[in-house]
This record gives C-alpha cells, sequence and structure tokens, in this order.
C-alpha cells in the first residue's frame, strides 16, 4: 500500500557547503585584474554585502577612499613580484561603525603551469591584541617616566644603612638604639 501512494515533494538534495565558508576568517580570492572571483560567508559580513553583489566587484570597491589607490599600487606589486607578499596590518571601520583592525595574510595563486593567475586574501581580526599590545606598551612607557621620576628625587650618594637592631634587644623587646629624650 505505501508503494502506491503519490510522492508529493521530492527529497531535495542537501547543497554542500564551499569549504572556504568553513574558514574562521574572512577569505577572498581576486584574479590578475583585482576582480573579486571568490569570497566565503564572513568576507561579505565584514563588508556588509551580499555574496552576489560581491563577486566581479573590484576588491579597491570595498576599501576606504583614502587607500584605495595604495591597496590598487600593492595588489599589482604583489601581483608582478617573484615572491609570496608580506602579511599587512589594515584597519577598517564597519558598517555598525565599529573599527576594527586586520592583519591580512596573502598568497598568490598559480595556474597548472606555474602562471600567477590571482592572489588569495585571509584577515584576520586582531583589534582586541591589538588593543592589548597598547596598554602593554602605554603601561611599560607610564612605569619607565615612574621609575625616572623617582630617580630624580633619590639622593645622588650612597644611602647609609640604619644601624641594626642586636639580636639581644629583639629577643628582650628592647631597642638598643638611643631614644630621643624628652623633657621632665
Amino acid at each position: 500500500m505505501l508503494d502506491s501512494l503519490p510522492i508529493t515533494q521530492k527529497p531535495t538534495a542537501r547543497k554542500k557547503p564551499d569549504a572556504i565558508d568553513l574558514l574562521p576568517v574572512a577569505y577572498i580570492e581576486l584574479d590578475t585584474g583585482g576582480i573579486i572571483v571568490r569570497a566565503n560567508r564572513k568576507a561579505c559580513k565584514l563588508f556588509s554585502t551580499k555574496r552576489k553583489k560581491m563577486l566581479g566587484a573590484w576588491a579597491w570597491d570595498f576599501v576606504a577612499s583614502d587607500e584605495v589607490e595604495m591597496s590598487r599600487s600593492a595588489f599589482f606589486a604583489c601581483i608582478q613580484a617573484n615572491e609570496e607578499p608580506q602579511p599587512i596590518r589594515r584597519s577598517l571601520y564597519e558598517k555598525n561603525g565599529e573599527f576594527r583592525v586586520y592583519d591580512i595574510y596573502r598568497n598568490r595563486i598559480f595556474s597548472a603551469s606555474g602562471q600567477t593567475i590571482g592572489l588569495r586574501y585571509m584577515l584576520v581580526d586582531v583589534t582586541q591584541s591589538q588593543f592589548e599590545d597598547e596598554q602593554l606598551r602605554d603601561s611599560t612607557l607610564w612605569l619607565e617616566h615612574a621609575l625616572a621620576s623617582v630617580a630624580e628625587i633619590l639622593p645622588t650618594g650612597i644611602p647609609q644603612p640604619l644601624s641594626p637592631i642586636s639580636s639581644t634587644a629583639l629577643a628582650s623587646g628592647t631597642n638598643s638604639r638611643r631614644q630621643p629624650q624628652v623633657a621632665r
């Protein structure tokens, strides 16, 4: 009887997630012209845009206006270089107005023949660690200034030690040092 029941809904195949969507960091791939050809969910969230809008756009469309030319020049220098690019640090303002700091790791993407066909970017949020580094630097600077100030007010000579209290005086509870006399 179960065989004769009509199927009202086709089973849906579960779409396997793209491996880059499983990364814990923002991930973007650019072709040699600077066009975004691949981006994960974290990158879309970071730039507050949909993947459809991001793919096919220039990478510098998502960069602060005062950094566009520098970013474009750095991109083409990386494409033409014969070595892997070094990580860089960039500051970004998110759509919600929050200021974040990212370390950006870049790698060249090669074709089967060994030609550079693009760059891969991974953006790691280091805002908290930079804040902690700045706090440590500020605390160290404050301590250095405090120690310098104390050194300025200390006498320049070697201070003379106080006369020691004899062990007998300590045991008896009396002080062998001379006590000031009070007038009677």
